[in-house]
């Protein structure tokens, strides 16, 4: 697997950028990536020293569509939180 291929967008929530103050950045990976998939394309897209990586397997969720005229579903996805080793950060993703 190609490691430009592996991250797909980074994540920004309140919970994440809280996170980036002490190291940690999220990101919406591709579902067959694994930590060490992430680690390494996180090291080669940035040049940063990868800490530890942790995935998390977010469930679609029912959804109503159009005043709950009809329902439909969320995408299912992979997220990883990516911490850095200390000092480390992706001043791309700071602002």
């Amino acid at each position: 697997m190609d490691y430009q291929n592996i991250i797909l967008a980074p994540i920004v929530t309140e919970k994440s950028t809280a996170l980036k103050a002490q190291g940690t950045y999220s990101f919406r990976v591709d579902k067959r990536a694994t930590k060490i998939d992430i680690a390494n394309a996180v090291r080669k897209l940035w040049g940063v020293k990868v800490h530890s990586v942790r995935i998390v397997n977010t469930k679609s969720k029912i959804k109503a569509i159009r005043s709950a005229a009809a329902w439909g579903h969320s995408a299912t996805f992979k997220k990883a939180y990516v911490r850095l080793a200390d000092g480390g950060k992706i001043a791309e993703l700071d602002t």
